[in-house]
């Protein structure tokens, strides 16, 4: 068969070849056909009935997760060229409904996943996180942490974007809970060298930036743990490491003026806002 023949049968409806137009477009090495692949794969699972319900095509879990693949790497792109996560919205959407749908897919009908499982908790965490950061951006910390707890996960991002929340949400100096559980959450980030040495994109720095930001104003008040001494020297040691971490220039100023405030005699907090 040949490519403009497969094409036609394709466009008629055959899911399967579809799929094979989706893995063709992938396996050509060529950046250029991944979008091809991607619309293929999409089509593929718009037409093909939807697999909770019905019989459906014994490949379609494999064109979700080459979707949820594709709108990742496109999304990472997307967010450089437009510089405004706002503004990629749709896609974090997208990308977020085809990794729920692959993760229900995999709980309801495992035999179509088997041997995906890893990949499809990946997209899945990867996906929830972006949509999460999307509204804790606009303000919508209740849907933030509901998407963030939902993945079950422990990875180092889902935790800080978290840890965010409550600090966005908390008067330190009058809920004590509240601060009590942001504190536990990001202290282990203070002397963290592997997590801070990865690499970031600017939200995801923006927000670890603003988490130790707020964990060194927690500890210059006291505040952490009842019973805890204020301490301007720890403080300090925590915005200094977090200065000698920072890999955008930004977000290093930000945190150095921090920094220029115990030599003044000057505190306050910065949480992280687009």
């Amino acid at each position: 068969m040949t490519l403009d023949e497969a094409i036609k049968l394709a466009e008629n409806g055959n899911v399967d070849t579809m799929i094979a137009l989706g893995d063709y477009y992938v396996g050509t090495g060529d950046t250029g056909d991944l979008r091809d692949a991607l619309n293929w794969y999409k089509k593929a699972c718009e037409t093909a009935p939807d697999p909770i319900q019905y019989e459906s095509h014994p490949r379609i879990a494999h064109a979700y997760a080459q979707s949820c693949s594709l709108m990742g790497m496109y999304l990472v792109a997307e967010k450089q060229v437009t510089g405004d996560l706002k503004a990629c919205v749709d896609s974090i959407v997208e990308y977020y409904k085809y990794a729920a749908k692959l993760g229900y897919i995999n709980k309801h009908r495992p035999e179509l996943t088997a041997g995906m499982e890893e990949r499809i908790y990946k997209s899945y965490v990867d996906a929830s996180y972006w949509y999460a950061m999307y509204t804790f951006i606009i303000g919508d910390y209740v849907a933030t942490k509901k998407l963030l707890i939902d993945t079950g996960s422990e990875d180092e991002r889902i935790k800080l974007l978290f840890a965010q929340c409550i600090f966005g949400e908390t008067d330190i100096t009058v809920n004590l809970q509240g601060i009590f559980d942001f504190y536990n959450m990001v202290l282990p980030f203070a002397s963290d060298e592997i997590y801070a040495d990865k690499p970031k994109d600017r939200y995801e720095e923006g927000v670890y930036m603003a988490n130790l930001q707020g964990l060194a104003e927690v500890v210059r008040l006291g505040v952490g743990y009842q019973g805890m001494i204020p301490s301007d020297e720890r403080a300090y040691e925590i915005l200094w490491f977090a200065s000698t971490h920072m890999q955008l220039q930004s977000t290093k100023d930000i945190i150095d003026e921090s920094l220029s405030h115990y030599k003044k005699g000057l505190f306050g907090s910065v949480k992280y806002k687009e």
